[in-house]
């Protein structure tokens, strides 16, 4: 969550480095590209991959450049064997990227199932894709998943976030079985404020378009390395497809 990653060499047994990436970094991995050593980094608040360079184990990581990501929080990341090609899995979006590793870009997307995190290449592992895929899942593959950035507002603009940036919640809504997964993970918040997230239902017979309702009430309660609150993972379940639409949603400091 502190947007920082510590880079230690292992024959020394020290750190040599600490790199700061950006909040809400989560997974490392590496791949050899023409002789040298790159580190890629999901950095999921910015929806990017960092990547760099380091000649040997024992010196500083270079910074390179971002790759955007084609979805929403990335998370898990892997390299083919062959080192060619590092896939990246978007969370929020239930998607992988496909990265070129001499590019560094994006060349192709891959459906996948639903809140993904962890990414294991295992080369090989099927010799037979009848018998191999047998036991494997879909869970939620091609339901609908729908994200909107939403700035959060508050009766006193003066020190919601310290000055750092302007607060912000991230909303997944997801379709699952029975009822929708609702997700928010708010950024630059006051420490300990208490958010409420509502929406205006849009369905026939629901009040739509009258009443404002109220969805979650979530706390502020994880502080950031500048003071500002955050929290991670706010849950909620309930109907929400077909009930409300994300360009009404409203997350407001009680």
């Amino acid at each position: 969550m502190t947007g920082q990653i510590s880079v230690i060499d292992t024959a020394a047994r020290r750190v040599i480095a600490n790199l700061t990436t950006d909040p809400e970094t989560n997974h490392p991995n590496f791949a050899v590209i023409n002789g040298t050593t790159h580190v890629f980094v999901t950095v999921a608040s910015m929806n990017h991959t960092k990547v760099y360079s380091q000649a040997s184990p024992g010196e500083i990581p270079v910074y390179l450049t971002s790759i955007p990501a084609s979805g929403v929080e990335p998370h898990g990341i892997w390299p083919s064997p062959d080192n060619s090609r590092v896939y990246v899995l978007n969370e929020h979006s239930d998607s992988v990227d496909v990265v070129c590793a001499n590019s560094l870009s994006v060349i192709d997307t891959v459906r996948v199932v639903q809140e993904g995190q962890a990414l294991v290449y295992v080369a090989g592992a099927v010799d037979d894709e009848e018998v191999g895929m047998r036991n494997l899942g879909g869970q939620g593959l091609g339901l609908s998943v729908v994200n909107r950035l939403v700035p959060v507002l508050s009766s006193d603009s003066s020190g919601q976030s310290n000055g750092t940036g302007p607060p912000q919640a991230l909303i997944t809504v997801r379709r699952t079985s029975g009822l929708d997964m609702f997700q928010i993970i708010g950024r630059k918040l006051r420490l300990n404020g208490s958010y409420t997230a509502s929406a205006v239902p849009v369905c026939e017979g629901c009040g739509g378009g009258n009443v404002r309702i109220p969805l979650v009430t979530f706390t502020a309660s994880t502080m950031m390395k500048d003071g500002c609150g955050a929290a991670p993972q706010v849950l909620a379940f309930f109907k929400w497809f077909g009930v409300y639409e994300v360009g009404n949603l409203e997350v407001v400091e009680d």
